[in-house]
């Protein structure tokens, strides 16, 4: 039966132990969440075992209290962190500390950004499809900040199952030249009807706005790019 939850917190089932005020993500069960994980929110209690577990959802109006793992400034942008926590320094912004911590397991009060909801993300194009290069599920902006090497790098769009059908991603490229972008390995996922997946990629010209679009699972992304003053440019077929 179809259901919705109204209100800053709800229930889940977790399916372990999990502290309080840790990030947590579902996949069927609540788990900690990692530092390339866009949360569905922190838990409000522990929870002391496998079962059910309460969650104040990253949607909740308000203020929030998340684990540091290291010291973090008052004021300071903070991240997704590996084991649930948040550190000052990372690819998914979260929020902003309004206050300090000074070491691992500190708790904090955090304000959460209006852009890191649903997800924002600072990556760099890089050479090895790895998380910083990634972008992850439910991210709708992306800042490409540098590139690893050269223009031979590249990022990497999410899985096109882990996003609805019309999804739209905005991605500012301000590295220091030319970069490329590709679907997941071994995925035959396509870009402009061309499969991506690392045999061809999409060229993605610096400084430029590529807004990409997932049309279904079968036809894959629609990629198209503007320049800084708003001109549309030509369509990129990746070769």
């Amino acid at each position: 039966m179809s259901q919705y939850k109204e209100g800053p917190c709800g229930t889940d089932t977790a399916a372990a132990a999990i502290a309080q005020f840790l990030r947590v993500k579902t996949t069927g069960a609540l788990a900690v969440a990692g530092a390339a994980d866009v949360e569905l929110g922190t838990m409000e209690l522990p929870a002391l075992a496998a079962g059910d577990a309460t969650v104040r959802y990253r949607t909740a109006a308000g203020t929030v209290k998340m684990v540091a793992n290291a010291a973090i400034t008052a004021g300071a942008t903070v991240y997704a962190a590996a084991a649930g926590k948040i550190g000052a320094s990372g690819g998914l912004a979260i929020g902003t500390a309004l206050e300090a911590a000074t070491a691992d397991n500190d708790v904090i009060e955090v304000l959460r950004d209006a852009a890191s909801n649903p997800g924002a993300q600072t990556i760099i194009a890089a050479a090895d499809s790895g998380v910083g290069s990634t972008i992850q599920p439910g991210v709708s902006m992306v800042y490409v900040d540098a590139y690893t090497t050269d223009a031979n790098d590249w990022i990497v769009l999410p899985a096109l199952s882990s996003v609805p059908n019309g999804f739209t991603i905005t991605i500012v490229g301000q590295a220091q030249g030319n970069f490329e972008m590709r679907t997941p390995a071994a995925s035959a996922e396509e870009i402009n009807s061309e499969d991506c997946d690392g045999t061809k990629e999409y060229l993605f010209t610096n400084t430029q706005i590529v807004k990409v679009i997932k049309i279904d699972n079968t036809i894959g992304w629609m990629a198209h790019g503007f320049s800084a003053i708003g001109a549309v440019v030509a369509a990129v077929v990746p070769d």
